[in-house]
């Protein structure tokens, strides 16, 4: 539901559906719905409610998922240090050669 809200552009509505199941004892469900709301919270251009979501999730297999958000809310701040130091975190914790950690090189091979 939150995604279909999300895609049509529903953002408040996207996180009335998001922000309740952050706290979820499932961490899954838990870290999908802290990336969904932050990415409303960057399309809106509420960088500190987005970064304050991310920086309370713990380290686990949506660590590469956090870090690349949290580098893409940094750079659209313009600060692209931080930006550049999450990314790279990114990539310590994705894959080696798959998608995302391909797109994650494009993106601070843009940086540099």
């Amino acid at each position: 539901m939150a995604k279909y809200l999300f895609d049509a552009g529903s953002y408040t509505e996207a996180l009335g559906v998001t922000e309740p199941l952050i706290n979820n004892p499932s961490s899954v469900i838990a870290n999908t719905a802290a990336l969904r709301a932050a990415s409303i919270y960057l399309q809106l251009g509420k960088h500190d409610q987005a970064l304050s979501i991310l920086e309370g999730q713990s380290e686990n297999d949506f660590s590469g998922l956090i870090y690349n958000l949290i580098g893409d809310i940094y750079l659209d701040l313009g600060n692209r240090e931080e930006a550049r130091k999450h990314y790279s975190l990114a990539i310590d914790n994705v894959t080696a050669n798959s998608n995302l950690s391909q797109l994650i090189q494009i993106k601070l091979d843009d940086l540099n």
